[in-house]
């Protein structure tokens, strides 16, 4: 094998060869954090024994709605108190919450301004931790739902800015995925393929729906009609 004329260097400088790491480079304890145990509201207990290892930041680990409820409101001075006493920094990861009001039966605005209110709830709670300051306070989503895609930029054109659309029946809560589609016009002299954009498609669910809905208006007046003519 011809042996290449390179060094490693040459390659990747981004940091130290594995083989020969250096020596001396020590981390403090202070410069690392601790999260309290999530299963528990005893944050006070957490806290206090956490702090033994020395760290200077511990996260309050509240991911569970229920145990948050739960954690008393006297421990969550108490860990001000501690942090004032030892000079450490304190956030809190909020409970984890379908925040976009999406259920298994679908978008729900009810449930929307639900979980607005508990977020509103977590953030007040969470002052009691720092009341003379603030404090970080994290926020994961549970939603696993897929969103849009957009087409890259040098793709895009007028009305043809969309790869994929969801969207959301109002009235329904429903949910529908809009994807490109080619379409074949029967009895057509020429027979040619028609491309359909999620734009496109989301212009003739609107028309759709508004023509079902009208439709369904004049068949119940005329059935009334018919009713009243017959009394």
């Amino acid at each position: 094998m011809e042996r290449g004329g390179y060094k490693i260097s040459d390659i990747y400088q981004g940091g130290y060869s594995s083989l020969t790491p250096p020596s001396g480079n020590y981390i403090t304890a202070a410069t690392l954090g601790m999260t309290t145990d999530p299963r528990t509201a005893n944050i006070l207990q957490e806290v206090s024994t956490k702090l033994s290892s020395g760290v200077k930041h511990i996260e309050v680990e509240a991911v569970s709605p229920e145990i948050f409820d739960s954690i008393p409101k006297q421990h969550l001075k108490e860990v001000n108190r501690l942090s004032k006493l030892t000079g450490i920094d304190v956030s809190l990861h909020g409970p984890v919450m379908n925040v976009s009001g999406i259920t298994q039966q679908g978008f729900s605005e009810a449930e929307r301004e639900a979980m607005e209110r508990r977020v509103a709830d977590v953030l007040i709670r969470s002052h009691e931790l720092n009341p003379d300051g603030n404090i970080p306070v994290n926020f994961h989503s549970a939603e696993g739902f897929p969103g849009s895609q957009l087409l890259p930029p040098s793709e895009r054109e007028e009305g043809k800015k969309a790869r994929k659309l969801v969207i959301v029946d109002k009235e329904t809560g429903q949910f529908a995925a809009l994807e490109p589609e080619v379409q074949y016009r029967p009895g057509a002299e020429k027979l040619e393929p028609e491309h359909i954009t999620p734009e496109q498609k989301l212009d003739i669910n609107n028309k759709t729906k508004w023509d079902n809905s009208i439709s369904q208006l004049i068949f119940n007046k005329e059935r009334a009609d018919e009713i009243l003519e017959d009394h």
